[in-house]
């Protein structure tokens, strides 16, 4: 698997941490 830059790593965690929050909403 390729490496993905921080900058990558850090927007996929916080869209996981958005998604988790709308869900808790619902």
């Amino acid at each position: 698997m390729p490496q993905l830059p921080q900058e990558v790593n850090l927007s996929l965690t916080k869209g996981k941490k958005k998604m988790s929050r709308t869900f808790d909403i619902f």
